[in-house]
């Protein structure tokens, strides 16, 4: 999570190129960052799925259709996007953007946006380009953001994208930059910052764990303990500097 909350966010949808499913799950962590009072869809309204058009509806998501006329025009609705966007950033009634896609044509709005000042929130699928992914400011992978049904069963229940291990050497390299001497306590909630600072896409859900502390305890070769006053601490035990260490 990122040190500035802002308090109006506008949420931008590629209806193409983004998931009806995960809608709930994209606003309910918008929460964290401030309030969505624009909510702006773009597509075909005539080829968009019907799950699109009902949680456009029930999620109170302006609709904007732009047809694909011929061959050639498939742009339309990003293009119409990217001029949203503009508007409001220079109107100045927002405080922070958030897009739903995977592709990576809006990489330069994203960077364009946050040379501005202000933050934006990706959202897409695990297959979202690196690219897009690092030109946010925080972005986060739909996949664990599906709600708790029979077909989608609670992040915890069902097989992660990533193994907990395979976040070994993102977890230690941030500890060594927060604390370049071995053996060094580093806290966790410092370590959460430097992670997302360092990988806009880190997320403990990713590897099936809800929190970071969940998956720092996952680890091998660490060692998680908690201050008296009740925030949590790690570090690398002896040894676990070297490549492949946790």
């Amino acid at each position: 999570m990122t040190d500035l909350i802002p308090q109006r966010l506008a949420l931008l949808i590629d209806i193409d190129n983004g998931s009806a499913a995960a809608i709930d799950g994209v606003l309910a962590e918008l929460e964290r960052y401030g309030r969505c009072d624009i909510r702006l869809g773009f597509g075909d309204y005539e080829h968009t799925s019907a799950a699109w058009r009902e949680a456009c509806i029930r999620c109170a998501i302006e609709l904007r259709h732009y047809p694909v006329l011929a061959m050639g025009s498939k742009n339309a609705a990003d293009i119409a996007l990217v001029i949203a966007a503009m508007d409001l950033l220079h109107g100045g009634g927002v405080d922070g953007f958030a897009i739903v896609s995977s592709d990576t044509d809006f990489v330069r709005l994203s960077t364009r946006i946050r040379e501005a000042g202000l933050p934006v929130y990706g959202f897409g699928p695990w297959g979202t380009s690196e690219r897009f992914r690092k030109a946010c400011a925080r972005f986060l992978f739909t996949e664990n953001l599906m709600p708790d049904t029979p077909a989608h069963p609670a992040i915890i229940g069902r097989r992660p994208l990533q193994e907990p291990r395979d976040a070994r050497n993102e977890i230690r390299d941030a500890i060594a930059r927060l604390h370049p001497g071995a053996g060094g306590w580093v806290g966790v909630e410092d370590l959460d910052r430097e992670l997302v600072r360092h990988a806009p896409d880190f997320d403990p859900r990713t590897y099936g764990k809800r929190t970071l502390l969940e998956l720092l305890k996952a680890q091998r070769r660490l060692t998680v303990s908690q201050y008296p006053v009740g925030h949590w601490r790690v570090r690398l035990m002896s040894g676990a500097s070297k490549v492949g260490g946790i």
